[in-house]
């Protein structure tokens, strides 16, 4: 059976891995009809129900009962009663794509089977650090083009990996580096190392990640910044290395020439490509709503605030406008997106609110602050706040929860890292 529980382990990792490295076309793959996203949802739906029974067993021969599964019980409960009161069709498939969000939590569950069945040495720190620099080559100087021909062929979309899903896989391996180097010192200067060499990409790709990889970059700096100051001349040569790796990045994310003269101007280039200083100064008021100059941020305003104006009326504040149809906000066709089938609002907080009301919004908030604040010292808070802060700026940006693959392997990384920092007092959660 240990056996077994390793090499089951060890499976689940590897599948993880892959989603970060290829993101949506990795779950585009269509086997039997289905897509492999539609998997990973039936799955933590299966994972929910078998938790629902174990710990209906567990109250009636103990009368214990774990406040995070009830929390998460209640959101599965209201989303049955919702589909009742909007006349839904329990068996349309749409329903539970758009109820994901409720779900994928189901994988933090396998986080603790993760926790409790394997053990990151060496070689697999060495494997996930190669991996996230190699999810780095492939996307921003050479991707393979035997892979682009087999998600084109066996997925129903190829997609270069989004911005969003980098930040996951660079929050993820850094955390592990910190929490398992043999040598803390060592593990902080690589994070300067990485940081430096994914920076640009995040500043070129989305404006959003940028802004939650510099949060956890700042914070991760912050927690750690007396260990810096204990070695100030190796601290100052990382720090060269550092900006030589930072311009290079520049100019390859940029595909600019680089010369010992132009390495200021590409970074300088980069800046200014995304307009990221201008951007705070752009939002205005104007009849009782908020505008900006910029067009990609407006677009989000308006979006967020037709749902919040529209969620928040008498007959859809608490239970939302359910989950068989889109959300009235995306029926605009001018906000369908290049292809015409986005009907995301790119923000996982202002999703549940328009899906599940005011109920579900206030129950998952609830639940992140037991992650953060259930049992654990001040140094395991600030550890989880650091892991979690990130993934949820990132999130209010853009459609990273709204899709199967990023919370799935959020919640499974989460539950790993939650158990290894205070397994003991994190009240039954692995039971």
């Amino acid at each position: 059976m240990k056996r077994l529980n390793e090499i089951n382990s060890k499976l689940i990792l590897v599948f993880a891995i892959l989603l970060l490295s290829f993101g949506r076309s990795l779950s585009g793959l269509i086997f039997f009809e289905f897509r492999l996203g539609e998997y990973i949802v039936a799955f933590s739906l299966i994972i929910f129900i078998y938790k629902t029974s174990v710990n209906i067993f567990i109250y009636l021969n103990e009368r214990k009962y774990n406040l995070f599964f009830l929390l998460h019980l209640i959101l599965g409960i209201t989303f049955v009663v919702s589909l009742f009161i909007f006349g839904s069709n329990f068996f349309d498939p749409y329903i539970f794509k758009s109820s994901t969000y409720i779900w994928t939590i189901s994988y933090i569950y396998l986080g603790f089977y993760l926790a409790k069945n394997f053990q990151f040495e060496n070689i697999h720190l060495f494997i996930v650090n190669l991996l996230l620099v190699t999810s780095y080559f492939i996307s921003v100087i050479y991707y393979p083009e035997f892979i682009s021909k087999f998600f084109v062929q066996y997925s129903d979309k190829f997609d270069y990996p989004k911005a969003h899903i980098h930040v996951l896989f660079y929050v993820i391996v850094t955390y592990l580096n910190f929490q398992y180097f043999r040598s803390k010192s060592n593990s902080y200067y690589y994070f300067l190392i990485l940081s430096s060499l994914f920076f640009p990409m995040f500043i070129f790709k989305s404006r959003g990640s940028f802004l939650a990889a510099s949060t956890y970059f700042l914070f991760f700096i912050y927690l750690n910044n007396k260990n810096y100051r204990q070695y100030p001349i190796r601290l100052f040569t990382t720090l060269i290395l550092c900006v030589g790796i930072f311009i290079s990045s520049s100019a390859f994310v940029s595909d600019s020439q680089l010369t010992p003269e132009s390495g200021i101007d590409i970074v300088e280039d980069l800046f200014e490509n995304k307009n990221t200083q201008a951007t705070f100064l752009s939002f205005y008021f104007e009849d009782d709503r908020i505008f900006s100059q910029d067009g990609n941020i407006n677009w989000r305003l308006q979006i967020w605030q037709d749902v919040i104006f529209d969620t928040l009326t008498i007959e859809k504040i608490l239970l939302g406008n359910g989950y068989s149809s889109k959300i009235p906000a995306m029926e605009d066709p001018s906000r369908s997106g290049y292809d015409g089938t986005n009907e995301n609002v790119h923000n996982y907080f202002i999703n549940i609110m328009a899906r599940g009301g005011l109920l579900h919004l206030i129950i998952i908030s609830i639940m992140y602050y037991l992650f953060l604040k259930k049992g654990f010292t001040k140094s395991d808070f600030k550890n989880t706040l650091l892991f979690i802060t990130p993934i949820m700026i990132v999130s209010f940006f853009d459609a990273s929860m709204e899709n199967p693959h990023f919370p799935s392997v959020f919640y499974l990384f989460l539950g790993f890292f939650l158990c290894n920092l205070n397994y003991n007092t994190f009240e039954r959660l692995d039971k």
